[in-house]
């Protein structure tokens, strides 16, 4: 199976979506994404006639010009916008807008916390990135219990997976660069990556 499909940026969807923790370089910026939604233009679906899901996908951003990242922290909550933007020309630019639920408030177990991202990207190159196990299905990859699904994945599997122990040798080389810094949502402060 390929595991690198370029563009599309328009076939892609934040219905359902969650995200994990964020690798950030000065010219790369990465999303882990469980249930990413694709539409029926894009060529991982094989429908052609629904949107289908991705169980575990990374979404890849080269040469970005500008980030603006809008977190909501409560369901009534207007948001809050963050902004990077780098003074460096690009030549044809493409914008991609994407959401998400953070996952990692789950796993600390701090359920009341609601924290939705919204992302604008304008960049270069575009791409999602898939693993050798990455599942392709119409039906919802569920990460936890809802009130009325049950899960249908691996919990510790997707722990391991949006904290980017399952980073593809390409994109940990992308990121390997004694000033590359992360950021996890949520702490939005910069740590070196080791």
């Amino acid at each position: 199976m390929q595991l690198k499909y370029y563009g599309y940026e328009d076939a892609i969807g934040e219905d359902a979506t969650y995200f994990g923790n964020i690798l950030k370089t000065s010219s790369v910026y990465i999303i882990p994404f469980i249930n990413l939604y694709i539409t029926e233009e894009h060529p991982l679906n094989s429908s052609k006639t629904y949107s289908e899901k991705i169980d575990k996908a990374y979404l890849v951003f080269q040469n970005y010009k500008s980030i603006k990242m809008t977190v909501y922290h409560s369901r009534n909550d207007i948001g809050t916008s963050y902004k990077e933007s780098v003074n460096i020309p690009f030549n044809n630019l493409k914008t991609i807008y994407i959401g998400g639920n953070s996952l990692q408030n789950r796993f600390n177990n701090n359920y009341e916390l609601f924290e939705n991202v919204n992302w604008k990207v304008e960049c270069e190159t575009f791409y999602i990135q898939l693993l050798e196990n990455s599942r392709i299905a119409r039906e919802l990859f569920l990460p936890f219990d809802t009130p009325t699904r049950k899960s249908n994945m691996d919990m510790n599997e997707v722990r391991n997976f949006i904290e980017n122990k399952y980073l593809p040798n390409e994109l940990d080389d992308l990121i390997k660069h004694p000033t590359n810094t992360y950021y996890s949502i949520g702490e939005f402060e910069p740590c070196m990556v080791a």
